[in-house]
Parts: structure tokens; C-alpha cells; sequence
């Protein structure tokens, strides 16, 4: 008993202790650090804490991660499954489901596409595509549609689900190439639909030589294989009635272009030497029936097709169209690559502390740090709201 106060005092100076070394612990560590001239914001430290992401897919390691420099698009096909009862035989049928496999492989593959959506005909296509094992095919979102689909499909589904996503539909024989990191999704949101013309480029082990319909000085003739739009409101049910056809059909695309232009609204641009999409059919197998409806083109049906519509209203002729325009975009992508160096050249010099940049707008901010500009952490950004002048800058 007598040992007792003695114990009773050795844990309360023991306690005492443990409380001086943690207090001592937490002054040490809300000491100021000493000034490096290097302010690590939570943005530079998220820049070196992030891990690449990969999943184990069949026994092999793929990332999943997807590019943020890319245009994030959401992809809406319908993919076929040729057989020789469509009429191309069995050797046309094997060598045009290779085309489309190939094209499907280089989308998934994309960094600009985020996702692929597949209205199927039914479950089967869907299997199917699931058996052929394709690298990055967790992109696929598959909704078995259960019939051939529509442009009225297309958009529909757009519309229900990729509102404020950038997206395209496009034609399963073709795939996005390159050009795709300049796209402006303000501009898109902004009632701008880009209705692009297939591009055709030379491959390795590629056997046919198409007519590349958006070559330089090549005559605009309507064609177009996809719809590149970000929709902030769906089509309205009464266009996508007027659209309800499939997309082979000839004539359909100058539908599609008057009545987005006349009924809803959009401007209707054809970028096609900047966005660039590369058809993929050297086979020439096809099926031909049921691309005209009684013989007929469907735009000649609606009374689109006449001399009393004016061309501007079903046409988007190349938006560069001439070997002048293709030269004053080059030289202003040029000026742009010097600009971007000089900026480069100025954050990495020991001799800049920060860089301070005046605005014209929000979206120059959200471009410079699109970049991912190294030391990009110099930066600081200053809304203007207008052209810099030296009274600004003083």
C-alpha cells in the first residue's frame, strides 16, 4: 500500500512527458518553412501524387485512364455483323467486318473518345463484339436498340443521354484521326453542329487508293460521315421524326443539314482539314438495296432537293476551301507553336519568378492551363476582360 502514491506519482509524470514531447512535436511543425520561391499549390501536388490507372483485361494490363488533352467525345454508331446472306458472299463479308473491326479498335484506341455507344439490332451483336477482345473495351456502353438504326436513333439518344457531352455519330467504316485536340466545345455548345467530310490517307498494308472527297482543291460534292455537336437542349420530337431514316440512305445528310439549320437553329460547319475522320472501306463490298426509297433520294422525296431550295440551306461546304485559307492556317498555327515556345522558354528560366497574365476572358485561362505547360505553377492569371494595353500593364 505504501508503494502506491509512489506509482500514482511516476504515471503522472510519465503522462507529463508524453504531453511535453507532443506539444513540442506540433510547435516544430507549425514552424513558417523556409522560402524557396516555390509555392507547391494543391494542383502541383496532385500533378506528382497521380497514378496511372490499369485493369487486368484478359490476362493483360491496360491503362484506363483517359487523356485530358483529348476532345472527350462520346461516340454513337451502330455496329454491323456482315454475312454472306446480305448478298456480299462469304470472302466480302469476312473482309467488310474486318474494316468495321478495324475501324472500332482505332476509336476505342482514340485518346478524344471517351466512350463508345452501341445501338445494337439485337443481344447477339453484342456478344459478338464482347468475343472479339478488343484492347481498351471497357469504353463500350452497349443499348440493344433491336432494329437497324436511324439518324432519328442517334440523335434521340443524344439527346437523352449525352446532354452537355461533346458528341458524334458517325458512320462504323470510318474512325476520328487527328485534329481533334483544337476542338472547342464553347463553340459546340454555342448551337454549332460540324458535319464532317471522310478524309482518306495512306496506311501500311492499306490495298485501295478512295478519292479523298476534303483533299486541298477537291470539289465539295455533300457528303459527310459524322456529327460533331454538343447538345445543351434535345432535338425537338418533330425533327427527329423528319430524320427518321438510316444513315446510308442517299440524301439523308442534306436533310439532316436544312432542317438543323432551319428548324433548330445551328450553324452547320465542315471543318473536315482540321477534324479529321478516315474512311475505311478498301473491299468496295456493299450492300446496295435499300439506299433510295422507290428509286428515289430522300431529299428529293421532302422536296429538299429542288431548285426552289436554296443550296446554302442542305449544303457545308468545307470550311476551309480553298489552298489560300489552308496556307493562312498554317501560318497562324505556326505563329501559335512560336508563342507557345516563347511561354514555355520564360516559365522555365531561373530568372522568372511568376508570370502574370491579363485575360481577355475565362476561356484563356481554362486554354493556357490546357497545356500542361511545365512550371506551369508561375502562373497567375488576372481576368482583364479586354485587349491589353500599356496602361493596363503599368
Amino acid at each position: 500500500m505504501r508503494n502506491q502514491p509512489r506509482m500514482r506519482s511516476s504515471i503522472l509524470l510519465y503522462l507529463l512527458w508524453i504531453g511535453t514531447v507532443l506539444g513540442l512535436c506540433s510547435w516544430i511543425l507549425r514552424l513558417p518553412k523556409s522560402n524557396t520561391g516555390v509555392t507547391c499549390t494543391k494542383e502541383l501536388e496532385d500533378t506528382f501524387t497521380t497514378r496511372p490507372k490499369s485493369r487486368d483485361i484478359g490476362g493483360r494490363m491496360e491503362n484506363v485512364s483517359i487523356n485530358e488533352r483529348g476532345a472527350r467525345l462520346h461516340l454513337v454508331i451502330q455496329f454491323p455483323v456482315f454475312n454472306p446472306s446480305l448478298g456480299l458472299g462469304e470472302e466480302g463479308a469476312k473482309e467488310r467486318q474486318e474494316e468495321v473491326n478495324f475501324c472500332l479498335q482505332r476509336n476505342l484506341r482514340s485518346p478524344h473518345i471517351h466512350t463508345i455507344r452501341i445501338l445494337c439490332e439485337d443481344a447477339h451483336d453484342v456478344l459478338f463484339v464482347k468475343a472479339l477482345n478488343l484492347s481498351m473495351d471497357w469504353k463500350l456502353v452497349f443499348h440493344i436498340l433491336g432494329r437497324r438504326m436511324t439518324y432519328k436513333d442517334a440523335f434521340q439518344y443524344a439527346s437523352r443521354n449525352l446532354l452537355g457531352k461533346n458528341t458524334i455519330i458517325m458512320n462504323s467504316d470510318n474512325y476520328v484521326h487527328e485534329g481533334f485536340e483544337h476542338l472547342d466545345e464553347s463553340i459546340l455548345a454555342n448551337k454549332t453542329i460540324y458535319a464532317l467530310t471522310r478524309r482518306e490517307i495512306a496506311e501500311e498494308g492499306r490495298k485501295c487508293n478512295y478519292e479523298d472527297y476534303c483533299a486541298v482543291n477537291y470539289a465539295y460534292r455533300g457528303s459527310h460521315d459524322a456529327w460533331v455537336f454538343r447538345l445543351m437542349s434535345p432535338i425537338a420530337s418533330d425533327i427527329l421524326n423528319k430524320i427518321n431514316y438510316p444513315l446510308n440512305y442517299m440524301g439523308i445528310e442534306q436533310v439532316l443539314i436544312f432542317y438543323f439549320k432551319t428548324s433548330e437553329g445551328f450553324t452547320v460547319k465542315n471543318p473536315c482539314r482540321i477534324l479529321k475522320i478516315v474512311h475505311r472501306h478498301c473491299s468496295d463490298t456493299r450492300v446496295k438495296k435499300d439506299r433510295y426509297i422507290n428509286g428515289r433520294r430522300v431529299d428529293v422525296i421532302l422536296g429538299i432537293r429542288s431548285d426552289k431550295t436554296p443550296g446554302e440551306l442542305c449544303h457545308a461546304p468545307f470550311s476551309a476551301a480553298s489552298a489560300g485559307e489552308e496556307t493562312k492556317l498554317r501560318y497562324l498555327f505556326a505563329k501559335f507553336v512560336f508563342l507557345l515556345d516563347c511561354l514555355q522558354r520564360n516559365l522555365a528560366s531561373p530568372h522568372i519568378h511568376t508570370i502574370h497574365i491579363l485575360c481577355e476572358d475565362a476561356h484563356d485561362v481554362l486554354f493556357v492551363k490546357a497545356l500542361n505547360l511545365s512550371m506551369d505553377w508561375k502562373l497567375v492569371f488576372h481576368i482583364l476582360g479586354r485587349r491589353m494595353t500599356y496602361k493596363d500593364a503599368f
